[in-house]
Parts: C-alpha cells; structure tokens; sequence
C-alpha cells in the first residue's frame, strides 16, 4: 500500500491548496483507536539513544485541536491514529514564517505525504520534497519526527537547487511510532527494526542511490538501512551519535521523559523543554511543540510519539548498537560526523570512531544535541557538499 496526499505548492503567505493538514484525507483510523496516554509526538526530544526536539509549532494552550480519547488502554491499543488537527490547519503553514527566518526566497518549495506499509499492516509515512527523485533521505531522533528537518531541507533547496521549479528532492521519514507513522504492538524501536520497517518507503519514494542522514537514534537506523540495502545510500551523515553511544549518554533526554505523560498546555512544554536548552529560539520550540502534540478529549496535550509512555531502555531494549560498528567500518561511500559541541559525543567516542572509520569526515558545530534545530545551516552545508559530489 501507497499513497501520497497533500501537496503544497503554494508561496510564502500563500495558502498550501490541497493540505488540509493532518486531518486531511489521509489514511485516517478512527480516533477512538488511538492510545492514552502517549499520543504520538514530534518535536519534543525522546529517544533511546540521542534525541531530538521539535523547532516547529505554534503554541495553543487553552483550546483543544486535537481530539483523542483518554478512556483507551494503550497497552491494548499500540498503534497511532492519524490524529488531525481539529482545526483543520495545514502541517505545512510553518514553511513561509521559516523561510522568512532563514533569509529563503520563495516560493515555498513542493512537499507532500507520503505513506507506505511496513509489511504487516502499519502504515510508515514520510514528506517528500521537491519534484524530482530523492537525493537526500532524512532520518529523526527518538521522540521527534519528520518536521525536525523542514529547516534544513529549506536551506538545502535555496544552495543546492535555487532555480529549481519545486526545490530539492528528499525523503525525511517519520520512524514508526513517530509524527503520522503507526506505532508497533511490539514496542520494538530498535534500529534494525526501523530500517526494515521503513523498507517499502524507501523502494517506492527513494529506490535511487542518495545521502542518508540520519540524527541521533535515525544515525543508527541509517547505518542499519546500509547494512540492508547497501545500493540505496551514496553516503552517510551521523548527526551527534555513533555505534559508541549507550542509551545512558542521552541523560538530558531521559531526564526530560521523566515528566508528566500529559500537559495542561503546549506553553508548558515549551516552558519545559526550553529548560532543558532544547531549540534555537522559543518561537521554534511553540513550532515544533505543535507538530509533536495533540489535545485529547479531556482537554489535556499528549505527545504523538509512542516513546512518551515507554521507558528509553525499553523501546530500545532490541538494539545492540556496537553491532552496527563493522557496518560503518566497511562503508566505501563518504561517512561525515556531525558532532553538537555540547551534544551527547564525547571526545572519548569521537577519538574512537576516527580510529574505527579513518576515511570519515569529523564536523563540530556549536550546538547541542538537535543539531538540525539549533544550526540547520551547518547540517544543510554538509549535505551540500555530499549532493554536489560525484558518487564514490
């Protein structure tokens, strides 16, 4: 099963003709099928390994937009519903304040949903950029989804493909459990999970060789995506995590999952998750607070990821990430290391994965964990390069 819908076209201020946003005319499940306590989340860091936060969405305490019921088990229910906005507005009516942000010229580029099955019945979605065959496939971190790297795919488009009519192709994947993606029954987010999960995505919307970035928990998805399908990735781009890290190193993540599973207002996320030095300024925390949250019936906002009502240890409990070492040791396509200043690496993991993969490229910018967050320019500076060159 495959769909696309959704297609904004439309320039800075201009209404997106065709997103009704996600309450639109995708693949809907009824709400009432949607979990508890931990609605599917984007924006806010959750992750078994590195995180992310959300750097889009606007705040909205007070009034309820997204309906989902609080009577439901979601031990019993696992899967996400794709939950709307109960006001109908458009996932994508960020892109023109962004852009104006960012310094981007107009028009915003085309972007659309894209939804494939996992194999078994769960839906995995994505966003789908530009007109033309992906270059570049985006992977999120634990807790965040798809949206986190709107920005970075903004400032790519505007260097790479600044006369393009529709902008840069790309791919960036809501992990499931994640953003629109349907969370798993078995709760297992490892990233071998992941990667053979999101398999159909990438034959039917990225078959062609392409970058694969992928942040924190997504690096190691995009390592594991190599190790399946070597012919699809023409290089590689960690953001802040390697095969070294333990769950334990991504404290500030876990720390932050240790508040409550729901909240009187998505202000008070915002308040939280600046605490935590999350997001590059408080409009783009309200943004992605927005994408990763939904107002259930009671009034009260829940996160969309599946992580929100699991443990770190848990959700990632499958994964044995120093497996994934001999994966990025036998790469022969371009490896880059992104590395936040005051991310989670260490010098200690830096040093040893220069020692293990001594053709890789180390990048430091100066920023914490959510590198595509705090720096998308730094993150869209390194894809530029890789998109102009030649394969290896």
């Amino acid at each position: 099963m495959a769909g696309t819908d959704r297609q904004a076209t439309a320039g800075p201020g201009q209404p997106h003709e065709g997103h009704p946003g996600r309450g639109g005319d995708v693949d809907a499940v009824p709400t009432g099928a949607v979990p508890t306590d931990a609605v599917p989340t984007q924006g806010v860091p959750t992750e078994g390994v590195p995180t992310a936060v959300p750097t889009q969405g606007v705040p909205s305490e007070g009034v309820p937009t997204d309906v989902v019921p609080t009577d439901v088990d979601a031990a019993d229910v696992p899967l996400a519903a794709d939950v709307r906005d109960g006001d109908g507005e458009d996932e994508f009516r960020f892109l023109p304040e962004e852009m104006t942000e960012l310094g981007v010229p107009g028009p915003v580029p085309v972007v659309r949903r894209v939804t494939a099955d996992d194999g078994a019945g769960r839906r995995v979605r994505g966003l789908r950029w530009g007109t033309g065959a992906p270059g570049v496939v985006l992977w999120h971190g634990a807790g965040l989804n798809a949206h986190t790297f709107d920005e970075t795919v903004l400032l790519l488009s505007a260097r790479v493909a600044p006369g393009r009519p529709g902008g840069i192709g790309a791919l960036a994947v809501d992990l499931p459990g994640h953003g629109e993606s349907d969370w798993r029954e078995d709760r297992d987010y490892s990233p071998p999970t992941l990667a053979a999960a999101a398999e159909g995505l990438l034959r039917e919307q990225a078959p062609e060789p392409a970058v694969h970035l992928g942040h924190s928990l997504g690096g190691l998805v995009a390592l594991a995506t190599a190790a399946r399908s070597p012919e699809r990735v023409r290089a590689v781009v960690l953001v802040d995590v390697s095969p070294g890290l333990e769950v334990g190193d991504a404290r500030q993540v876990r720390d932050f999952l240790a508040g409550p599973d729901s909240w009187s207002s998505r202000s008070e996320i915002v308040d939280r998750a600046a605490a935590f030095g999350f997001g590059r300024s408080r409009r783009a925390l309200e943004r992605g607070v927005e994408h990763n949250t939904v107002v259930r019936a009671d009034g009260r906002v829940a996160f969309r990821h599946h992580l929100a009502n699991l443990g770190l240890d848990e959700a990632v409990s499958g994964g044995d990430f120093p497996a994934l070492w001999p994966v990025v040791e036998r790469l022969t396509v371009p490896v880059v290391l992104v590395r936040g200043e005051t991310g989670f690496l260490t010098d200690a993991a830096v040093e040893e994965f220069g020692r293990r993969v001594p053709t890789a490229t180390v990048v430091t910018v100066p920023t914490g964990h959510n590198v595509q967050e705090q720096d998308p320019a730094a993150l869209a500076e390194v894809l530029a390069s890789l998109v102009r060159a030649p394969a290896a």
